[in-house]
């Protein structure tokens, strides 16, 4: 529950410095685990006032990935340990349709080319979408 607890709150925090598309998908990356942690149920029920729909199953290829910072790039608070995180956009293998990508939790050795599942996040009126990368799949 400690992973669900910080991942809860770096999505407040990034809420808070106007990082909306970025806590969405965290909160999504939540809303999908299949454990019944208070915060997970506290980001489906946030995800819903937002009026994010969640679509998950979504299978596709990564069009590019990028982590930032890399692993080997040193802290720039000079901190020992340093947020890592991960975007790029992946395409629908069904609809062809390209969506960006965000994770905050980088998956390694993500290339461009790799087949992965995905959930999709839309919301509200304005439709807006960003996808999270559930996991790494063998074609």
């Amino acid at each position: 529950e400690l992973r669900e607890q910080a991942q809860w709150y770096l999505a407040m925090t990034l809420f808070k410095d106007g990082a909306e598309d970025e806590a969405v998908a965290n909160l999504a990356a939540l809303a999908v685990d299949n454990s019944r942690s208070k915060f997970i149920l506290d980001a489906k029920k946030v995800l819903s006032d937002l009026g994010a729909e969640l679509v998950s199953g979504e299978e596709g290829h990564v069009n590019e990935s990028t982590v930032y910072p890399e692993e080997n790039d040193p802290s720039p608070s000079g901190l020992e340990s340093v947020r890592r995180y991960q975007f790029g956009t992946v395409t629908s293998d069904l609809s062809r349709k390209p969506y960006r990508f965000y994770n905050d939790s980088p998956i390694d050795g993500l290339i461009t080319g790799d087949f992965v599942e995905f959930v999709v996040i839309r919301r509200g009126q304005s439709n807006r979408e960003i996808a999270v990368i559930v996991d790494l799949l063998e074609e």
